[in-house]
């Protein structure tokens, strides 16, 4: 540049078969560390000929809202040649440079490296090529998100396994509220039904057994099963699952069972969720459910949260708290059934047409998600005013 600043790339790959990763840095000017520098004394060759470019592509699938995009473009590196007549990076065809981390960043020959230098960008190698040039494809980490959410199929091998009816099903997994869908049975001799793998609130839970919501059309939903149209009456829930598969309701009764107490928060249900009908079904059975987080996503964010948002669906596929942008928003992803292979990212999309919102990686790979907001009073509903609202993108 100009005025003296150089760039620094610093690539970190798998150089052999057993896994082994190593970091090479690369500037657009010869240049060497210094002692107190991390790492000291070490020469970086200028091999670094195009540094790539940033630029974000809003939204996706023709919507104002769902996934923003980084495109970082191609990074260029100098391949000259040994003493051999070969290429010095030739060999890097052969290395495991897939989801590899490269780290831009722009300072001064005479800054502390890298504390004192600016962080340009992060990103992920998505393929390269080898020719008289080192050109390094770049891409963020959302193809991470891009696998079913639904992984874990029924194994037919009893207990919550079933029997056989539900063998080789998805295990469902309800979020938020989405409204009143089949569970599935996976018990036909039992009447054992699978409504969602998630968890939920257990005052959420509770509704369809306490006085006065019983019946009452404010609250006769969460948890409420109809048979043909007519509901079932619900007893008081299942204290294990082995309760369950010993116990049966009475003709026309219900009985649930929540998989237990979160073992980080009373006040939740660990799921997954079954029930137990008293008799056979007269027609198509039909559940209200309700997803909540489970134990392992509590584990994952290290804290509880009461809903599923973006940011914990993310930290399933394994992203860690520290991967999370410390100004996310936050945004839930209900409301919503996942039966069959419905992707993460699909499923992030689907719910930020209902918030009005975005999600993706920022360029220092950062997850976060966000509202799309009216300029002109930065709140995500046109024409409504609250001052204290998060900012857009």
């Amino acid at each position: 540049m100009n005025d003296g600043r150089i760039f620094i790339a610093e690539i970190t790959i798998v150089v052999d078969s057993a896994g082994t990763e190593q970091t090479f840095y690369f500037s657009t000017s010869p240049f060497t560390t210094k002692p107190t520098d991390t790492p000291a004394n070490t020469p970086v060759p200028a091999f670094l000929k195009n540094a790539g470019t940033y630029k974000a592509d809003l939204f996706s699938k023709g919507r104002v809202t769902g996934l923003v995009q980084p495109n970082y473009g191609v990074m260029t590196l100098a391949n000259p040649l040994d003493s051999t007549g070969k290429g010095v990076f030739d060999d890097w065809a052969n290395y495991g440079v897939s989801n590899g981390k490269v780290i831009l960043r722009m300072g001064y020959e005479t800054d502390a490296y890298p504390s004192a230098w600016t962080t340009v960008y992060i990103a992920r190698v998505y393929k390269l090529s080898v020719t008289e040039d080192v050109n390094i494809t770049l891409r963020d980490r959302s193809t991470l998100l891009d696998r079913p959410m639904n992984g874990d199929v029924f194994l037919g091998t009893g207990g919550t396994e079933g029997n056989g009816t539900g063998l080789g099903r998805k295990k469902q997994q309800c979020i938020g509220d989405p409204g009143w869908f089949p569970p599935i049975c996976i018990n036909m001799q039992k009447q054992i039904y699978f409504v969602s793998k998630n968890g939920c609130n257990t005052w959420t839970s509770d509704l369809g057994l306490l006085s006065p919501y019983n019946g009452s059309s404010d609250y006769d939903a969460p948890f409420d099963v109809y048979d043909n149209g007519v509901k079932l009456d619900r007893i008081s829930n299942y204290s294990s699952f082995s309760q369950l598969e010993t116990t049966v309701p009475g003709s026309g009764e219900v009985a649930f069972w929540f998989g237990g107490n979160s073992s980080y928060f009373s006040a939740f249900n660990k799921g997954p969720i079954y029930f137990r009908l008293g008799s056979p079904p007269a027609g198509e059975i039909r559940v209200y459910g309700v997803g909540e987080p489970t134990d392992s996503d509590y584990l994952n964010m290290g804290t509880y949260y009461g809903s599923l948002f973006a940011e914990i669906l993310a930290c399933r596929v394994g992203l860690t708290i520290d991967d999370i942008d410390p100004t996310s928003t936050y945004l839930t992803v209900g409301q919503q059934l996942v039966e069959n292979d419905e992707t993460y990212l699909q499923i992030m999309s689907n719910g930020m047409v209902m918030s009005l919102g975005w999600f993706g990686f920022t360029k220092f790979d950062k997850f976060k998600s966000g509202y799309v907001l009216d300029p002109e009073n930065e709140h995500p509903y046109y024409g409504v005013i609250t001052p204290e609202f998060p900012t857009g993108i």
